[in-house]
Order: C-alpha cells, then structure tokens, then sequence
C-alpha cells in the first residue's frame, strides 16, 4: 500500500484515531512488502467502527465508562436526566395551560 492511499473511512478527528489509522496502515505497508496478497486479504477485512448515540443519556458503553470514574455519576446523570424530563414536561404543562386561559378555554375538572 502506498501512503497517497486513503482508507474509504469517515471518522472523528480525535488525534487517538488518527493514530491508530497511521498505525494500521503502517503495518499493512510493511506486510504488504513481504506478502502482498495477504495485505489486501487482511485490508479486506478491517474495520473501524463508529458508534453513534442520541438521547438525553449516554450510551451504554459509555455509561460503564463514567462508573470506572466514579462509581455513582451513572446514577447521578440518570437522575439528573430524569429531572430534566419532569421539568420540561411541568412547563409544558403550563404553556399549555397558558395557551388555553388565553384563548378562553376551560377544561372540566381544573
């Protein structure tokens, strides 16, 4: 493999990652050199994964991560989370509620 090759990756720009990428090419090339055909076989192979995750937690994973931190911070980021959820539900609740008083509406049992 040549160094003007780029692997058909999109990741982060984490200097971690991009380390690893110079790493894993560095030792493609040098197979590469004593056996060629068992370069591309192992270049088929290889992966990197890119996880992504979206909500107002984070992932799993990373969730087992912050406890090796701190042994609490995932349950003190659930609660924190939780929290959050409750208290844009009660100001819903009262723009909704706000909404309704000025259009002159009234709802039975309030």
């Amino acid at each position: 493999m040549s160094n003007d090759k780029e692997l058909p990756l999109e990741i982060g720009n984490s200097t971690k990652e991009k380390t690893s990428i110079q790493t894993i090419e560095g030792v493609l090339e040098r197979v590469a050199k004593q056996d060629p055909k068992a370069a591309i076989e192992i270049g088929e192979y290889l992966a990197i994964q890119q996880t992504t995750h979206q909500g107002p937690m984070p992932s799993p994973d990373d969730l087992r991560q912050y406890s090796l931190t701190q042994s609490d911070l995932p349950e003190r980021m659930m609660k924190m989370a939780e929290n959050s959820q409750a208290n844009k539900a009660k100001h819903h609740s009262k723009i909704l509620e706000l909404n309704d008083h000025d259009r002159g509406c009234h709802h039975p049992g309030k």
